[in-house]
């Protein structure tokens, strides 16, 4: 619990082989369902969506920066800039990490939220930074992964920037919205190998 948010793990149900059965996999962490899926069926496509092509980076000498505002992904509900601080979370200690979170999960893969108020999953978690989606619905939501990370998170961290440090909210008119904060669990991406001898 982060203030007065609960903190749900995360559940996502769905077909992971093209003909085979659901699936369910539980995580306490979005980011960690991915591995799970790609374990299983590691040529799984993500509906076609690894789209690092679909937003720009500007360059920085601290880490990209994501400019989405001609996008397709662009918020539409946005409620505009983000709140710099989040009662009950504190500091993400590594905003490159948010960035690099950003960059290597770009899926359009449904994220399950309980239904609310102040009902979140940890989406993902690097270097105890991390990145929540918050549901303040009394139903459950099921926005994509993609979306949320390249609007909301990377409007958080190119607006709520303290040096190496971020915190932010952003909320949305649909009554959800994303945090950026400390998280505690690490996030290590699928690499293939299934092999725990591997490097």
């Amino acid at each position: 619990m982060h203030g007065n948010y609960t903190i749900y793990p995360s559940t996502w149900t769905g077909q992971v082989v093209p003909g085979g059965p659901n699936m369910t996999f539980t995580h306490n962490q979005f980011a960690e369902i991915t591995n799970q899926i790609l374990m299983v069926n590691p040529a799984y496509d993500f509906a076609g969506s690894t789209v690092h092509e679909a937003h720009n980076r500007t360059a920085s000498t601290r880490a990209p920066v994501f400019n989405v505002s001609e996008s397709s992904l662009v918020a539409r509900n946005a409620i505009k800039p983000p709140n710099c601080y989040c009662p009950g979370f504190d500091y993400a200690p590594n905003i490159n990490a948010i960035y690099n979170l950003i960059s290597i999960l770009n899926y359009n893969l449904g994220i399950p939220v309980p239904s609310g108020p102040r009902a979140c999953v940890e989406v993902a978690c690097s270097a105890n930074s991390g990145i929540y989606l918050c549901n303040d619905n009394p139903y459950p939501i099921s926005p994509s992964l993609i979306y949320i990370l390249n609007n909301y998170a990377a409007d958080i961290a190119n607006t709520c920037d303290a040096g190496l440090e971020v915190i932010g909210q952003e909320f949305d008119t649909d009554s959800y919205n994303v945090i950026v904060g400390w998280c505690g669990e690490d996030f290590n991406p699928y690499s293939g190998c299934q092999n725990p001898d591997c490097d």
